[in-house]
Parts: C-alpha cells; structure tokens; sequence
C-alpha cells in the first residue's frame, strides 16, 4: 500500500518533498494512516484538527489522541473548537453543510498565514464510490461522476487509491491507533446509508465494486476534460459577454447536435439545472420572452439569444427634484442638469444620453421612477401617443434592458425616457428661449 501511495503522488504529480503540507487530520483511521504513512517517507507536514463541540468527551478525546500523535512524531498540530450548531443556526444551513465550510475556511486561513503549498484530505477509493452513487441518485449530470477530484486547486486528496480495507489491515500490522466517530455508524444520513447497506449489496455482485467505481471516476474525470476543451474551441461562436450581462447565440447552439449538454456546461456554474437547459433548446427561439431562474441568476429567451444576468432587479421609490437642482443620483446613475440659451447648443455632438427639454413647459417639479404597466408617451417626431411597451418592441429591447430604462416624469406626463427619447410635446421650438440641457451618466 506504500508504494501504491507514492506511485499514485508521483503520477498524479500532486507534491514534492520540499512542499509544505497541511493535513486535515480527524483522529479516524483513515487521516490518522495518511498521518503515519507521508511522515514515515519524509514530507514536510503539520498538521490540523478542528474540534466541532458535537460529541462531547469523544469530541475532546479525539482532539486529544491527534495533540499526543504529533507531540510524539515533532509535528506542528494546529487545533481549534468550533460552535458548529450556532454557526449552522445562524446560516440556516446543515451540521454537515457548517462543519464543511468551516474546516475548509480555517485550513485555507491556516494556509495562507503559515506558508502551506497545499491541504490534504484523506478521502479514499471507498469515499469515491460513495460520492459517485451520491451524484448519480440526486441526479446530477456526467460531469459530477468523475467524484471527489484528486486536486482541486490547494485542496490535495492522495489516498483516493486506497481502498478501506487496505487502511484498516496496515493500521493494525502498524499499531497506528485512531478514534471511531460514533455517528459514522447511522444511516440516516445519505453516505451512511450507501456505506453501510448499499455498498455491501453491491459487493455481492461485484467483489471488485470499489474499483470499478475509481475507473469509472477517473474515465469520467478524462471525459470532462476533453468536454472542457471541445467547449473552449466553441465558447467564441456561442458567447458574448457584455458588462454584467451574458449572451448566447442560440441559431449556433441549436446547430450543435448536443446542444442541451453544451448549454448546460456553459451554465451550470450559474446554478441552472440539465433540465432547464433541456428546456430551452426544446423552446428554442420561439418563444422568446420564457424566462429560466436559479438561485442567483435569470436566463430569458430573447429573440436569437439566451441573456443570462443575476437576479437583481434595481427597484426605486420615485425620487423628485427641482429645476433648481444641479444633480440628481438615482439607481440607474446620474442626471445634471442646467438651464442655458437655446442659442448655445449644438445638437451635432449630442448622444442618446442628453436631453434638451423646453423649460417654460415645465412645471417646478421633475421626478424619476421606473417604468409601470400602461405608461405612454408621445415619442419625438410623433404627433399620438405610444405605450411604452410598444415603444420597447420597437426599439427591440431585452427584457433586462426594459428593466433598467428609467422615466423623467413632469406632471405624471413622461418627457424623457432616459437614454432614448425625448416626448414630443417637450421638444425645442422656435417659441424656446432657454433649455433644460440633461446628460445622464450611467452607473
């Protein structure tokens, strides 16, 4: 199993001698083993146990045994207590989903202030399978079935080889003594359940169950890589990346026979389900306007295009001013305003985003608010009234952009809609003798 070990650390090329290594070190046989194996062969290690308080005494005991392990080895021990229920409480998140993230913050924390090159974790081949069987029952797509990835960065696994019965028989022909966490024993929670009544059922059908899985981990992890590179030599065809906001060309994904996976890693990693992406390439161009949510982002069909963005959506309470005002700051960005002769304007250099209303038309009061269902205007050049949403299809604008245009409103009449135009009724005239000359700059 040694040399299992070192072979697997030279081919997956994860550390030298020379690097400084952080194990996360729980007292359980199995980091207890990496502990005793990567000190035996000369790495430079130290070591870090967190105490979760979740246990009690066994909790302390643990604590306790890894101190006296590296006391007796010269190894530097980091070790520190956790109020794990009070952290999950307050995050309304799971015991597990808290001890997760806050070993993994203090191991980083431990790394960044002593100089570590890399965390190592004892995950092996057992854990492997367990979390393949874990993606493959919450649905998760193929790329989630390549598993517990051997480096993920900082964070090191080189025991993924390993199989559990390999660990147990070399702790006791080493006399390696190790701490058996009293919950690992319950099946009520998910890996306990495969652990412990799936995975032996498994192993009557196939004995080398263990080991197929790790093939399958690492045929999975290879195809993901080369998915990874077919879609960097694609991504220019498909996305355009303007500011905050994502596009994807939708004519050239449904030109990709797997268009429903390709869209899924281009988006995945804002949260959107195989499922939804199944669902858009079904609805294709269409039905533009359909809209596609996860946690933290909205994808909606538009025309030719898949927009992406987070879902924020800037909502204002009306915000009044004066004409006596020299600046108004709203959600959206900034408007100054100034009173000057007709005479001195030059409508050559003016952009979409100046306006030059007739100030005698004005009443004292100006307000900017966003837009609401059923507002109209009479857009320059035009002697009725349009809604404004005719307005926006007409200028065939995104839904996003719909939501970010904003209204200069006087008397409940609008007069500009900012960034675009101007109400007809307001417009300069040769009875004008000064203007109210507006430059909106966008946050």
């Amino acid at each position: 199993m040694e040399q299992k070990l070192l072979k697997f650390i030279f081919q997956h090329q994860l550390f030298e001698k020379e690097h400084r290594l952080l194990l996360t070190i729980s007292g359980g046989i199995d980091s207890m083993v990496m502990l005793h194996l990567l000190h035996k062969h000369s790495f430079n290690i130290s070591v870090a146990h967190c105490n979760f308080g979740l246990r009690g005494a066994e909790s302390d005991g643990d604590a306790s045994l890894v101190e006296e392990t590296c006391r007796k080895l010269n190894i530097s021990c980091f070790t520190r207590e956790f109020d794990t229920t009070s952290f999950a409480n307050e995050n309304g998140i799971s015991i597990q989903m808290s001890a997760r993230e806050i070993r993994y913050s203090w191991f980083r924390e431990l790394k960044k202030n002593h100089g570590f090159d890399f965390i190592l974790t004892a995950h092996h081949a057992n854990d492997q399978l367990e979390t393949i069987l874990l993606n493959f029952v919450r649905g998760k797509g193929p790329s989630a079935w390549s598993g517990i990835p051997v480096k993920n960065g900082e964070i090191v696994r080189p025991m993924l080889s390993i199989y559990k019965e390999e660990i147990h028989l070399f702790a006791k022909d080493h006399g390696i003594e190790s701490r058996e966490d009293s919950s690992n024993k319950k099946t009520d929670y998910d890996r306990n359940f495969i652990r412990h009544r799936i995975t032996p059922l498994l192993k009557e059908l196939n004995p080398s169950v263990v080991n197929t899985f790790s093939q399958i981990g690492e045929m999975s992890e290879n195809r993901e890589l080369m998915i990874n590179e077919y879609i960097d030599l694609i991504k220019p065809r498909l996305l355009i990346s303007e500011g905050e906001l994502l596009k994807i060309d939708l004519i050239e994904l449904m030109k990709l026979s797997s268009s429903s996976e390709v869209l899924f890693k281009l988006i995945s990693e804002k949260g959107f389900s195989y499922k939804q992406c199944c669902s858009i390439t079904e609805a294709g161009i269409p039905l533009s306007g359909k809209q596609y949510f996860s946690e933290h982002f909205r994808a909606v069909i538009d025309r030719n295009f898949l927009l992406i963005k987070e879902r924020f959506k800037k909502e204002f309470q009306p915000i009044s001013f004066s004409l006596n005002d020299e600046k108004v700051i709203f959600p959206n960005g900034t408007i100054t305003l100034a009173i000057i002769d007709k005479n001195h304007i030059d409508y050559k250099k003016m952009t979409v985003n100046e306006a030059c209303i007739d100030v005698n038309l004005i009443e004292e009061t100006l307000q900017i608010r966003a837009a609401e269902t059923g507002d109209s205007f009479m857009p320059l050049g035009m002697e009725h009234k349009k809604l404004l949403s005719d307005f926006f299809i007409d200028k065939k604008m995104s839904t996003f952009e719909k939501e970010q245009t904003s209204l200069l409103v006087n008397n409940n009449i609008i007069i500009w809609v900012i960034g675009h135009r101007i109400d007809h009724r307001y417009r300069i005239t040769e009875k004008t003798n000064k203007v109210l000359h507006l430059i909106w700059t966008p946050e």
